[in-house]
């Protein structure tokens, strides 16, 4: 697939460093932020009948009858991030669906402090945790640095 990767204003948390990514094959377009978790996202649905009878076994897009593409689109609430990055540079990040109980808070911080999630080493400068503060809307660092933070400390 051929992609285009950008960057946009968050809308939940205002960071305009937000992963945007559209693929010009399927017309998919994704909007993923790394502080606050928030996603939105299109897709491009497959009509499975047409695509089942294809001879050459092609995916073809589900179409309306003026001929345009059948799209739907999704927006997930963020939660909060937290990034595990190695020591090598390769990082996990996951984002929360719902808010992170203080325990597991505590428990990604300690890890990030100890430079240790399970077996698995990890840089203590290059993870963080965060978690989005409803009252007050906008994202709480717990744990480690955001990336622009590091560059510019």
């Amino acid at each position: 697939m051929t992609g285009v990767i950008d960057e946009a204003t968050c809308p939940q948390c205002g960071d305009p460093h937000a992963y945007t990514e559209f693929q010009t094959r399927t017309f998919e377009d994704g909007l993923f932020c790394m502080k606050c978790g928030y996603r939105a996202w299109t897709r491009t649905l497959i009509d499975r009948k047409r695509s089942a009878a294809d001879p050459e076994g092609r995916r073809l897009f589900k179409l309306r009858k003026d001929g345009a593409r059948i799209q739907r689109s999704f927006e997930r609430k963020g939660h909060g991030t937290c990034c595990l990055r190695s020591r090598t540079g390769a990082a996990s990040v996951l984002s929360f669906h719902k808010s992170l109980p203080p325990a597991q808070q505590q428990e990604i911080t300690a890890a990030i402090q100890a430079g240790r999630w399970g077996d698995r080493e990890i840089d203590p400068n290059g993870s963080y945790l965060t978690v989005w503060d409803d009252r007050a809307r906008k994202v709480r660092l717990v744990a480690g640095l955001l990336p622009r933070e590091r560059a510019e400390a």
